[in-house]
């Protein structure tokens, strides 16, 4: 059951991902076309770090408390909807 837990892990590491570099991108772009003439390539470190650590970092922390307070199944369902705000919070607000 361990491999179902993380495959639905990845699963929604993945989803994070995506409204993360979503966000990533509108603020690359943003600065592009608003600072133009501030030509800073170590900002894209930045991004980079960003795009692929925040999502682990939520994940990670739903994962913890997957673990401690609602570790049934495969995790796919959830007696707790309120649980599943930790991921969905912040990819309502990466979409602000």
């Amino acid at each position: 059951i361990w491999v179902c837990k993380a495959i639905t892990s990845a699963w929604q590491y993945f989803i994070v991902a995506n409204y993360t570099w979503i966000l990533m991108e509108g603020l690359y772009l943003h600065n592009l076309v608003f600072l133009a003439f501030c030509a800073d390539t170590s900002a894209i470190t930045l991004y980079v770090v960003f795009g692929w650590g925040l999502p682990a970092v939520i994940v990670g922390l739903w994962i913890i408390i997957r673990i401690l307070m609602e570790d049934t199944l495969c995790w796919t369902t959830h007696t707790n909807p309120s649980l599943f705000l930790i991921i969905r919070i912040p990819i309502m607000a990466s979409l602000l």
